[in-house]
């Protein structure tokens, strides 16, 4: 942030290598998984066997029979070098399109544009509506393969895909912005997934596209073990992160300056997480405390969309920091 009232950041050591530190004002808190932090307690579409039957592929706009490419990225997020690359993926994948989240339309007429440009037809390319995030995550089930952007990754549309049990590829860069995907599929054991350079990506992707068995193997990995994976074991992640922050107080407290904080994987941590894991995932409790916490939200946010839609009817934004899009995770 390069403010002088910052001491330190929240990281770890794929998203912030420690080469990378000489370009931080702060001092970094490296936390032995994954930065990023995630709600295990939130619903979980993909657990409902039903799901597919309840949300047709029709229903979100998707042909039936071809493979779907995915990224629910922010558009801003999209520069020529990857979309180039994607247009290559959908070239040498035929019967495949790629299905964006819709931004505005502008953005829409111009990646359009692009793909003709590029030799592909502009029908290949599917524009995602904003909905509630419980929608949002339900429409991933249509999702074969999700591709990160490149400057700056997926970050909880990362963990989203990876939540509904989605794999994605990604190729890191230099920056915490372009490293937050390695981060990601280092915190679900996936590191295969994170490759060197755009031609391994478009080789990857256009491999996992023609290998159905190994993409599934994939999804079924990330289906199976979603509670365990550290991306998704909050307590896990808490108490970490609880322990650097004791560390930052022992540094404080010693005189010393701010100085890297390592927190080390503990054996005691970890047991521990996987004991409130089993009590706090059973069946009759989860669902009630997603639903109590739940419900008033989603009234509100409801209200908001569709005052959201109304203004934007009669030419009006609605500059709010609680607008519905906010739960998207289109970022």
């Amino acid at each position: 942030m390069g403010a002088e009232f910052i001491d330190y950041i929240i990281t770890d050591n794929i998203v912030t290598p420690p080469r990378l530190a000489e370009f931080f004002s702060e001092k970094f808190i490296c936390l032995p998984n994954s930065y990023q932090i995630n709600n295990y307690l939130r619903i979980c579409p993909a657990e409902d066997a039903q799901i597919k039957q309840k949300n047709p592929k029709a229903k979100c706009g998707l042909p039936e029979d071809v493979f779907v490419f995915a990224c629910f990225n922010h558009s801003r997020k999209i520069e020529p070098v990857m979309f180039s690359v994607w247009m290559g993926i959908l070239e040498k994948v035929p019967n495949s399109v790629l299905w964006l989240l819709e931004s505005n339309p502008e953005a829409t007429r111009n990646l359009t544009t692009e793909a003709k440009l590029r030799g592909i037809e502009g029908d290949r390319l599917i524009f995602a509506p904003r909905l509630l995030q419980d929608e949002h995550l339900s429409r991933h089930i249509w999702i074969d393969l999700f591709l990160d952007t490149l400057y700056y990754n997926a970050h909880t549309t990362g963990s989203d895909a990876l939540w509904m049990g989605i794999p994605f590829i990604t190729c890191p860069g230099e920056t915490f912005a372009a490293r937050v995907g390695a981060s990601l599929l280092n915190a679900v054991n996936l590191p295969q997934l994170i490759v060197n350079n755009l031609e391994e990506y478009e080789k990857l992707a256009v491999h996992l596209a023609t290998h159905p068995q190994e993409l599934l193997k994939l999804k079924d990995y990330l289906n199976e073990n979603r509670h365990q994976l550290p991306l998704f074991n909050t307590p896990q992640t808490v108490r970490y992160l609880e322990l650097g922050y004791l560390k930052v107080w022992e540094q404080y407290q010693s005189g010393q300056p701010p100085a890297t904080i390592e927190v080390e994987k503990a054996e005691g941590i970890e047991k521990e997480a996987e004991g409130r894991l089993k009590t706090d995932l059973q069946p009759d409790l989860t669902s009630n405390l997603v639903k109590n916490l739940g419900d008033r939200k989603v009234e509100k946010v409801r209200g908001l969309r569709d005052k959201s839609m109304e203004e934007n009817q009669n030419g009006k934004g609605v500059a709010s920091a609680d607008s519905p899009q906010d739960l998207m995770g289109d970022r």
